[in-house]
């Protein structure tokens, strides 16, 4: 009867207690980590743009963890062959690169929590990449060349030119000639740039050819694209160009009507004209009057250049005269007919306009009738610039200014075509295939007077 008793003492003590006959001794509220992390949120999904090389592959998960990705289905955890770059959280990231277009992309992703539970089962992240739109634009052209006036006795030259696509690129001498019936392909085609070399130039000649070019889609340019140049004609012996170094009389200068403005020379370095008297307008170009040109003979084609040329004060050549009571005083370059008794030329001079201050005035003479205007008021606040006359195989002038260039040949030249188009107002006279070049310094009644014209130097380009 005792040992009964104390077998269901002991029964009863454990139920209880609550203790279990097994020995473990974990308590009642306690709970066992058995459950894989959630995730949601995977990004991206759907279509991305064209061109997208790269994104970020994003989800999140319930619960800390550490995520891995791959690119096959049903591997385990810990075979997925990466992991994501930012992980341990709730929020993992990772960046994903080399995408192209037109493709779709599937990672298969699986997380690790701290107590070890892995996903059994792969959460999918699923987008595609867009096709790109079609290629419906022929390619843009630019920076052809060569152009202006090469030197006599070019007898070839490297034409080239870029495009905004990779392209093949044709040329002909015809203008309007389709692609496909264009006679020449460049030598050095296919990309960004093409060059090819074209040959049996000769002097005096001007040369034109016409490019359209195809890019990778079929797209073909419908317009011309013109590489336009022209060799220069040798130099005739006496050189054109002139630093006017030194001190002294101009050398191996035709000079017209030289009583109209009698004080002009070589004065350390430069040109100067110094006009001290206008009586009956003796110095004026316009219309009939003719003043003094001191030139020298050029060929058609030619490019012809003065710098720093313009109007000064008789104490400082450097120094314009003031903007003040509507003087009419310049000077420039002249293109004038070889026959100099006959009223036929072309004028590009700098001053002081009438009330038009520090100026460009351009002027046709045809048969001793002129035509004029200018480029517009204090466009030459120096009283100087540079002027530019090319004479075009077609024996046709165009015109360009720019302000006094400190140091050409060391920094580029920076050419405005006169108002906007390179041309005079009016008819152009009919020059021959040689012509004085040269210069000239005028005004108009007394205003303004006295003024010297000054020059640093001209150049005939490619002598």
């Amino acid at each position: 009867m005792p040992d009964r008793m104390f077998a269901i003492s002991i029964t009863l003590s454990l139920l209880l207690t609550g203790c279990s006959s097994t020995g473990d001794d974990s308590g009642p509220g306690d709970v066992v980590d058995s459950v894989p992390p959630k995730l949601s949120a995977g990004a991206p999904s759907g279509q991305l743009s064209a061109g997208t090389s790269q994104i970020s592959m994003s989800l999140t998960s319930d619960e800390q963890a550490s995520c891995r990705h791959g690119v096959q289905s049903g591997v385990s955890y810990a075979d997925l062959p990466e992991v994501f770059s930012n992980t341990g959280g709730t929020s993992h990231s990772t960046t994903i690169s080399g995408l192209v277009d037109d493709q779709q992309y599937t990672f298969y992703v699986r997380c690790e929590d701290s107590s070890g539970n892995a996903n059994v089962s792969d959460y999918m992240i699923r987008f595609t990449t867009a096709a790109p739109s079609a290629d419906t634009t022929p390619p843009s052209r630019s920076n052809g060349a060569p152009t202006g006036v090469l030197l006599s006795g070019t007898q070839s030259a490297e034409l080239s030119l870029s495009t905004n696509e990779n392209a093949t690129c044709r040329y002909g001498t015809t203008p309007g000639t389709a692609f496909s019936q264009l006679p020449d392909q460049f030598n050095g085609t296919g990309g960004l740039s093409h060059v090819t070399t074209v040959g049996g130039l000769s002097n005096g000649q001007q040369y034109a050819y016409y490019i359209r070019c195809e890019d990778f889609s079929a797209n073909t340019n419908s317009n011309d694209y013109e590489i336009r140049f022209s060799v220069s004609q040798p130099s005739t012996g006496t050189s054109v160009s002139d630093n006017f170094d030194g001190n002294g009389s101009l050398l191996n200068y035709t000079t017209n009507n030289a009583s109209a403005l009698p004080n002009v020379a070589r004065v350390n370095g430069r040109y100067r004209a110094e006009l001290t008297d206008n009586s009956n307008n003796k110095t004026l170009h316009y219309h009939n009057d003719q003043g003094r040109l001191d030139a020298k003979v050029v060929s058609f084609p030619f490019e012809y250049i003065a710098r720093n040329i313009g109007i000064g004060t008789i104490a400082d050549s450097q120094s314009p005269p003031p903007a003040s009571g509507s003087p009419y005083i310049f000077a420039g370059i002249q293109v004038h007919v070889l026959d100099l008794d006959s009223r036929n030329s072309a004028h590009f001079v700098v001053g002081h306009r009438g009330s038009t201050y520090f100026t460009a005035e351009g002027k046709n003479t045809v048969n001793g009738s002129s035509s004029v205007n200018d480029d517009g008021p204090n466009i030459l606040p120096e009283g100087r610039a540079d002027l530019r006359v090319v004479g075009q195989a077609d024996r046709t002038l165009k015109w360009y200014w720019q302000r006094p260039n400190p140091n050409p040949g060391v920094q580029a030249d920076s050419w405005n075509a006169y108002r906007g188009t390179g041309n005079f107002p009016g008819n152009q006279a009919s020059f021959g295939s040689d012509v004085y070049v040269g210069l000239i310094t005028y005004a108009y009644n007394e205003a303004g007077i006295p003024f010297v014209g000054t020059a640093d130097s001209v150049e005939l380009v490619g002598e």
